[in-house]
């Protein structure tokens, strides 16, 4: 026990450390409340558009949706018109620009858009037809009429897309499912990814080595003090973040619909905003702990610091560069989804219906992506174990 918090004070009061941690924290979080409060004061404040919203929030009104598209066209139209500008309030403009947004993300879900895969759809309708085509067909034992009937039923048994006023969670949710990978995959890499090879650096390796019992407590020191840092630092990063919205936007619409938010609108998931938040954090930790967990290997077997930055960065991002080519070939887009990455991310699982094919059965993809990528920890933990304790005294 002494040596965990021996390894934690050395890890968490370092100085490099306490100074990476808090600038990529805090840059986020300042960048977040600057550009938000820029936004909104544009249109007024939260308070003000969420009184003006909130007698229109609910179901999609028709009338309302045909008058905010109309609307909405000529504002944009007109941005350069100060004639414009008067004639319509800024509140007032702000509502049609954000209920014609809401309309079209229900027109998405019902109806779906010209771009739609029909091989692949997304939306409620073309879904049924290609149900309906499929057993025409006879081929109600095929995976793909299985993906597809379930993919039905999520989105029967869903509410369709609403109008609410959740701009502040919009913005938020948008954040953590990009801006977050960049920055605690960056914190990661600084901070874990010499854990090890500092030692070997050091020469301090030779001492460790020397008894094969404090090969074993230094490793499960060093993992533990890494996995905790990993959770802490995920848990006020999105602290930091929630806060910074909360900020500007106050906390307006965490009970409503997931699927209220627009990058969300197609998701299968029938539950509100603020647990969702709470579900992809605890992804985040899950994603996070893997993370370090594979830096902490590549340390292991690297001397040089800056050689295990560099392996452990292609590790966490190469799924980034192998994306640009998911849509064309699908064991690529496999690896892109089982990923470091994408648990880090969360969002990817959710945004839309998403299956595997397992032995002909449609899986929902998180149900498959989450253990895999818990199975890779515990890979790593173990390669870890052995490497270091079964590592020559002299190198």
């Amino acid at each position: 026990m002494q040596l965990i918090i021996f390894e934690m004070k050395k890890l968490f009061l370092n100085k490099k450390t306490l100074i990476i941690t808090m600038i990529f924290i805090m840059l986020p979080f300042l960048i977040n409340i600057l550009e938000e409060h820029n936004k909104i004061n544009k249109y007024g404040n939260a308070k003000e558009l969420y009184d003006y919203c909130l007698p229109f929030e609910g179901s999609i009104n028709p009338e309302i949706a045909a008058k905010s598209k109309i609307k909405t066209e000529q504002y944009f139209s007109n941005l350069n018109s100060a004639e414009y500008k008067k004639a319509t309030s800024d509140t007032e403009m702000y509502f049609y620009i954000d209920y014609n947004n809401a309309a079209s993300a229900n027109q998405r879900f019902i109806a779906g858009n010209k771009t739609e895969d029909e091989k692949n759809p997304y939306s409620l309708e073309k879904t049924k037809r290609l149900v309906e085509r499929l057993r025409s067909e006879g081929k109600e034992d095929s995976y793909e009429y299985k993906k597809q009937v379930k993919h039905f039923q999520f989105l029967t048994n869903i509410n369709e897309p609403s109008y609410y006023y959740v701009e502040g969670w919009e913005g938020l949710l948008g954040f953590l499912s990009s801006g977050n990978f960049v920055f605690l995959s960056i914190i990661f890499l600084l901070v874990v990814s010499p854990i090890f090879s500092r030692e070997y650096a050091s020469g301090f390796d030779s001492i460790i080595l020397s008894t094969k019992n404090g090969r074993k407590a230094v490793v499960s020191a060093k993992l533990v003090s890494a996995v905790v840092y990993a959770v802490s630092t995920v848990m006020i990063f999105n602290l930091a973040q929630l806060l910074s919205y909360t900020l500007v936007y106050g906390i307006y619409g965490f009970d409503k619909p997931l699927n209220s938010i627009y990058m969300y609108n197609l998701t299968f998931l029938d539950i509100s905003i603020i647990r969702y938040y709470i579900l992809q954090l605890l992804i985040q930790i899950i994603g996070a702990i893997v993370a370090v967990l594979a830096i902490c290997f590549i340390s292991s077997k690297n001397k040089s610091p800056l050689t295990a930055f560099f392996i452990s960065f292609l590790i966490l991002y190469y799924p980034g560069i192998l994306g640009m080519f998911k849509g064309s070939v699908k064991w690529i887009r496999l690896i892109v989804d089982i990923s470091i990455d994408s648990v880090l991310r969360a969002n990817g699982m959710f945004v839309r219906y998403n299956t595997l094919n397992v032995l002909g059965f449609p899986v929902l993809a998180v149900y498959i992506i989450i253990p895999v990528i818990v199975l890779a920890g515990i890979v790593a933990i173990v390669f870890t174990y052995n490497g270091f304790i079964n590592r020559d005294v002299v190198e």
